[in-house]
């Protein structure tokens, strides 16, 4: 079939991880020919999609699993979809791609993929909550012909719970290793100065939404800990979630708040990495956290939790280091090792930007999700 003739609805949650993660990906598509239409939750990032030249189309979802405002948003999704007569619907994010799936079974969309950014269910996981979570995905996998996966440890999971399926891997969502370039000395002397932090403080960053799975609480822990060996460490959290206020005041009753900076959200990511000595996530669930790539990207160390997704991009001891999830006293002895070793410090940012050039640059990984499409559509349309 004509791709000018194949109109595609991509399906988030909110309108947050289109704009974040997803607009490179529907460029492409639409360079090649597709049309591309959005729905979600529109927060705060409507405008600058639309500016992207895509149409938005506004749907009552929300994140929490059982909120009735999914009810309607069921409603309003199947009307969409039968209305405007796609021929492919692909879904990101659990709530969103859990309803839009039976809705497309519904309205009867040829093409139905899911792109799983970490199954909600993990090694480190509630037993009951990954069985709940589990069976959800083995529900709605019945509504869908394809399922992309962006990590090693889902797509084996993936293969075996949908062997009837289609099941795709590519390597996370894809870095623009151009846009990381570490910076010349007199620029991160500036960009440090706007932030008040000292030439030669140390810093150590980390990007994350403040929600209770990213372990922000791990981090203020370690701080305690590395600050006293380096008084003039300065930490970096850049993120906006409900937790921020409260991480705000625990630094500051802790007496520690003159070492945090908190940015809140971030469009300039790649100037804020080039100031860092070196990045943390320590992270209880991933799938597969861009945030780490884009620090490999920019010749920095990263110190990470041994998890899924995680233990994926960061070789331990080559490229950064893994501890064991909520250790802080673990994660402090890897923050000191590093401060403390500016060659081993500087070896394994040259390292990590070399992994990332190899293994996740986003040119490598949109041609291959490119192919996915036309090998879909070559089979059903």
């Amino acid at each position: 079939m004509d791709n000018k003739k194949i109109k595609i609805l991509q399906v988030t949650t909110i309108d947050v991880t289109i704009y974040s993660f997803l607009i490179p990906h529907l460029q492409i598509l639409k360079n090649n020919n597709y049309e591309v239409d959005i729905a979600c939750r529109p927060t705060k990032f409507r405008k600058e999609i639309e500016n992207a030249k895509f149409k938005v189309f506004p749907v009552s979802f929300n994140r929490k699993f059982y909120s009735p405002s999914n009810i309607k948003a069921f409603f309003q999704i199947l009307k969409l979809l039968k209305k405007e007569k796609y021929q492919i619907v692909h879904t990101h994010t659990p709530v969103a791609s859990f309803i839009t799936r039976i809705a497309a079974k519904i309205a009867r969309i040829p093409i139905v993929i899911y792109t799983v950014h970490g199954f909600h269910f993990h090694e480190f996981g509630n037993p009951s909550t990954n069985t709940i979570y589990y069976l959800l995905e083995k529900f709605a996998g019945q509504f869908m012909n394809a399922i992309i996966t962006i990590n090693q440890e889902d797509y084996k999971t993936a293969k075996k719970m949908f062997k009837k399926k289609r099941v795709f891997k590519l390597p996370g969502i894809g870095i623009n290793t151009r846009k990381y370039q570490p910076l010349e000395k007199n620029s991160t002397q500036a960009i440090k100065r706007d932030l008040n932090i000292k030439t030669d403080e140390k810093v150590i960053g980390m990007i994350a939404e403040f929600n209770p799975g990213k372990r922000h609480i791990d981090l203020i822990n370690a701080a305690k800990i590395v600050i006293k060996k380096y008084p003039q460490t300065k930490f970096i959290l850049v993120g906006i979630g409900s937790l921020k206020n409260h991480f705000e005041k625990l630094v500051k009753k802790l007496n520690i708040s003159q070492n945090f900076i908190f940015t809140g959200f971030s469009e300039d990511i790649a100037n804020l990495l080039s100031i860092i000595n070196l990045f943390v996530l320590p992270s209880h669930r991933e799938g597969m956290p861009r945030s780490i790539l884009e620090a490999m990207a920019s010749n920095k160390p990263v110190i990470a939790t041994n998890i899924r997704g995680c233990r994926e991009e960061v070789v331990d001891g080559e490229t950064g280091l893994l501890f064991p999830i909520k250790n802080p006293e673990a994660l402090a002895d890897a923050i000191i090792k590093i401060l403390s070793n500016p060659e081993l410090a500087k070896k394994m940012g040259q390292a990590g930007r070399k992994r990332v050039i190899e293994n996740f640059d986003e040119k490598m990984v949109l041609e291959k999700e490119l192919k996915i499409y036309q090998e879909l559509i070559n089979k059903k349309l």
